[in-house]
């Protein structure tokens, strides 16, 4: 396509047009051809400028980019500065890997106008804050790595705009405690691991909007395991029961439960929290324990009612349920009877068929009686007129 134009540019040469313009254009062209810093090495649409311990400033670089890179690398290196829109004219990047560097903070412009990227790697740097805007263009971004820094926190708002989402790293950083809506607006999210930070406890409500959720990391925390955690230890077993992955999750408190999996632990160990206060101080940890269910769900934030539970719903199921029973009663019950009346109109036209049969039999009978009733009666009369011949007197007989 670039020798086409080069091509086509010689010919407009030959029809006279102004020579410098032409040069300049020329010279343009060659540098999309050429264009690649000498500590980067050049593919095609493929950029690799990882492990260069002199490069600093990826600034150093940036205006030297060709604006057609698609994937770009920039991991073990010292970067320690990016500027605001330093990768503005990279707008067909759809790779960022710059992990391992040496980055503290980012600006929210940073990543501008990279609407088209879809890979971000950002592990293994030195990040304690990250401004709230600074995934706002990332509309298409599919997979975000964040491992490895040093959050302490993550803004409610940090990943609102990455509706596309569906592989997110957050282990091995510092995280306490999690937003009530931090995860809202992930419906896509596939992969979460939170392995491997200081979280103790986690709201059922946190992870409920994560609907399309497979594989859920959670090793490495320190889970204290009383009351407040039934609700996220109910939310597992569905996660379980629909066929995702939760790995372990090893309590570190209370001391009874210590070094158990919440995953195996028995229901029948949390049996108490529905009948003690609201909260009670544990003596042998010095901690404020919630242990009522009521004060499980005042952890969580106000939630959409689920209409599969609402009582209007479980009113009509049961409603729906009742009718179709007593229409299988109806069907049952008429399959009987019409079974019984075709068994006796079957019975009856078999006794017919069977006189029908008969009747002729009884009829030849009724001939043959009467045939030899005459026969007998005509021997009868006969033997009468013998005996009376042999009785007459002789005189008579003369």
């Amino acid at each position: 396509m670039l020798i086409m134009r080069i091509c086509k540019w010689t010919l407009r040469i030959k029809m006279n047009v102004k020579v410098p313009a032409v040069l300049l254009t020329l010279l343009s062209l060659i540098r999309e051809l050429v264009a690649c810093p000498s500590v980067c090495t050049c593919s095609n649409i493929h950029t690799d400028c990882s492990n260069r311990d002199l490069l600093l400033s990826f600034n150093l670089i940036s205006s030297q980019l060709p604006s057609n890179v698609t994937t770009l690398n920039l991991s073990r290196n010292s970067i320690t500065l990016i500027d605001p829109g330093a990768f503005a004219n990279l707008s067909s990047l759809l790779q960022l890997d710059l992990s391992r560097n040496q980055l503290f903070t980012l600006h929210p412009s940073t990543f501008y106008p990279l609407s088209s990227l879809e890979f971000l790697d950002l592990s293994s740097n030195f990040l304690e804050n990250l401004p709230v805007d600074l995934f706002s263009e990332l509309s298409n971004l599919r997979e975000l790595i964040l491992r490895d820094n040093r959050l302490k926190e993550v803004n409610s708002k940090q990943f609102q705009s990455l509706a596309e989402l569906q592989h997110l790293d957050l282990s091995l950083n510092s995280l306490a405690s999690m937003s009530l809506d931090l995860l809202d607006g992930l419906q896509g999210l596939e992969w979460l691991s939170l392995a491997g930070n200081r979280l103790r406890t986690i709201p059922r409500s946190v992870l409920e909007p994560l609907t399309a959720l497979q594989r859920l990391l959670l090793e490495g925390n320190r889970w204290n395991c009383n009351c407040s955690l039934v609700p996220f230890k109910h939310w597992v077993e569905w996660m379980l029961y629909r066929g995702g992955h939760v790995d372990s999750i090893v309590c570190s408190l209370p001391a009874f439960l210590q070094g158990r999996d919440l995953r195996i632990i028995p229901m029948d160990m949390f049996q108490h929290c529905s009948n003690l206060p609201s909260s009670s101080v544990s003596a042998t940890e010095g901690l404020i324990i919630s242990t009522d269910s009521t004060a499980a769900c005042l952890e969580q934030r106000p939630r959409v009612v689920n209409l599969r539970r609402a009582p209007t719903t479980l009113v009509l199921a049961r409603l729906v349920c009742g009718v179709v029973w007593l229409m299988m009663v109806v069907v049952v019950m008429y399959s009987c009877i019409y079974a019984m009346l075709a068994a006796k109109y079957k019975q009856e036209q078999l006794k017919r068929s069977l006189m029908e049969v008969k009747e002729p039999e009884v009829e030849h009978e009724k001939e043959e009686d009467e045939k030899e009733m005459e026969h007998d009666f005509d021997k009868g009369a006969k033997a009468r007129e013998h005996a009376d011949w042999m009785v007459l007197p002789p005189e008579v007989c003369v």
